[in-house]
């Protein structure tokens, strides 16, 4: 549900490029043009003069990729000068780490002497902890999260993984410390520290006149705090309940829109899809109509003229699905070379297959889930590989001489991207086993725009990776049960979980524009290798009014543009 109460400050969803003054709330569904909302927000806020300088709009957001997304959006509305001059774009992390890395002493810590977090060295040292411990990984970092999401010093924070009773986390702790590295809890943590000291509160108050903030929905306590007081009285935070699907890593929306309620913001619906082609919306209607919302409406109804496909294929083993995904990738793009096409799972590990097979097709594509091939990432590499090849006499010394290279070109603050870096030289070591670095370099795809958060082309990723982005055409693998919802959710049977299992399914499918395939199949091996027989997923049924149904994936019949069952369809009910 989007929590959209009665107040005497509800806004019209018009086309005025400027919201309300004062605290606005932004609620959009799927495909409402949220993000370009808060870009001609921007825009109009500047050229109005209320934003000049030395003042500027402070934007934040949470992956590399939707913070790509506003940027392009906000440069096209103002143009890259402009942009670069009136508008600063962050992540949360990186907020965080500008704030960690510029005035750490201010709460007694020097932040020459802490490695800034790595997500590879965190993950595998976390891993490394629960196995030792024979604990459930997703156990430890519950706990991890529970006791650094509060505005505490490092010895409380200590104290508390102490109280919690559990060894691995304080064996994590202790690691964490003897190696002089921080995690990204503590990243988040001592930023709102910070902003708790009025010098530094007021420094960034002075500096910022207005902040927008995406995606309220995945805020945790700490994200909301980072930001709370910035920009008292000025601030938009956009999002949608609905799409609310990172509770598992610490996200607290039910206590997020209620601060943001308590602030009385004027609240701005938007209610009618730029996205997705009508059969789309019906099945992300159905789907949002189980998490408490309603159906979509196109914006464009007559943009389509006829367009627009949903279908759900059905297979007997991984092999026969995902040699059938790649005769329909290799369709599209040979019709076409220009559509993103998006193939996701809720896992990678399910997904495993179908990245096998395009492997094996040699059918070039962006994998989300690995850094190597994130867009960002692979420009960076190349545009220093000659450089770093010609620097040393091997292959190990040149990868270290190329991460060297990569890290000096970007932005201090920018830590996802580093860190991004890091973990692609980490696999590239790990590839120059087998071949040359010349070999492993030129294997990677190279990303027509890496500004752009999708190009043309194959993308392959997880349910999650591709919030906030949108593709031509998806493909949304493993439409079973412990798949989706996964395993682990059903195993709780807690409902607040499985209700996020059915966003992440409504995310994955509010992705598709134009055309978007579901795949059900029936026997998919445990991760041991053993065949195992599976049933569709709960949700399956409420997909199927707008899908036409292939046994085996033999054939694709025809559908109608409305997205109408077929006679096939209905004999398989």
């Amino acid at each position: 549900m989007n929590l959209l109460i009665p107040t005497s400050r509800q806004a019209n969803a018009s086309e005025v490029d400027q919201l309300p003054a004062g605290d606005v709330l932004l609620l959009s569904a799927p495909g409402c043009g949220k993000t370009e909302r808060l870009a001609r927000h921007a825009a109009a806020l500047v050229r109005s003069g209320d934003v000049a300088d030395p003042q500027k709009i402070l934007a934040v957001t949470f992956s590399i990729r939707a913070r790509s997304n506003l940027a392009t959006r906000i440069r096209t509305q103002l143009g890259p000068r402009a942009a670069r001059r009136h508008v600063e774009i962050a992540t949360f992390h990186g907020f965080a780490h500008r704030l960690f890395r510029n005035h750490g002493r201010a709460v007694g810590v020097d932040p020459l002497l802490l490695v800034a977090p790595q997500r590879g060295w965190v993950e595998q040292l976390r891993s490394e902890v629960a196995r030792e411990y024979r604990v459930l990984r997703n156990d430890l970092d519950s706990i991890l999260t529970a006791v650094k999401r509060d505005v505490i010093s490092d010895e409380e924070m200590r104290k508390r993984l102490v109280r919690s009773g559990s060894p691995a986390a304080v064996a994590y702790q202790e690691r964490l410390d003897g190696a002089s590295r921080i995690d990204f809890d503590d990243l988040l943590r001592y930023g709102t520290r910070l902003l708790a000291v009025p010098a530094v509160r007021e420094l960034y108050q002075a500096r910022f006149a207005t902040v927008l903030v995406d995606e309220v929905q995945d805020l945790g306590r700490l994200h909301y705090i980072l930001i709370a007081d910035l920009g008292t009285g000025r601030t938009v935070f956009a999002g949608d309940h609905a799409q609310g699907i990172y509770r598992f890593a610490g996200a607290e929306p039910d206590w997020v829109f209620a601060q943001v309620h308590a602030r009385n913001p004027a609240i701005v619906p938007l209610g009618h899809s730029h996205r997705s082609s009508p059969p789309v919306l019906r099945v992300v209607g159905a789907l949002a109509t189980e998490l408490g919302g309603g159906p979509l409406e196109s914006a464009d109804p007559a943009r389509w003229a006829g367009r627009g496909h949903v279908e759900v294929l059905r297979f007997r083993n991984v092999q026969s699905e995902a040699a059938a995904v790649v005769r329909l990738v290799q369709e599209w793009l040979a019709q076409d070379p220009t559509p993103c096409v998006g193939v996701m799972a809720r896992t990678a590990a399910r997904r495993a297959y179908i990245d096998d097979a395009v492997r094996a097709a040699s059918i070039a594509a962006e994998v989300w889930d690995d850094p190597i091939s994130t867009a960002r990432v692979v420009d960076l590499l190349h545009a220093h590989a000659s450089g770093a090849i010609a620097a040393a006499d091997n292959d190990a010394s040149r990868i270290d001489e190329l991460h060297r290279r990569c890290q000096a070109a970007l932005d201090p603050d920018d830590i996802e991207a580093r860190d991004d870096v890091t973990s692609a030289c980490v696999s590239l070591r790990e590839r120059t086993a087998v071949v040359s670095l010349v070999d492993a370099l030129d294997g990677i795809r190279v990303a027509s725009d890496p500004d752009e958060p999708t190009s043309p082309g194959l993308h392959l990723l997880n349910g999650h990776l591709g919030k906030g982005q949108q593709f031509t055409k998806v493909i949304i693998v493993g439409l079973e049960e412990d798949f989706i919802p996964h395993f682990a959710a059903i195993k709780k049977n807690d409902p607040a979980e499985i209700r996020d299992e059915l966003a992440v399914l409504h995310v994955m499918a509010s992705r598709a524009e134009e055309e978007l395939i579901f795949t059900v199949t029936e026997n998919v091996p445990t991760r041991n290798g053993y065949p195992r027989l599976r049933q569709p997923s709960r949700w399956f049924n409420s997909i199927l009014q707008a899908t036409t149904v292939v046994p085996n994936g033999t054939q694709r019949p025809s559908v109608t543009s409305d997205g109408q069952a077929s006679t096939l369809q209905d004999q398989l009910r």
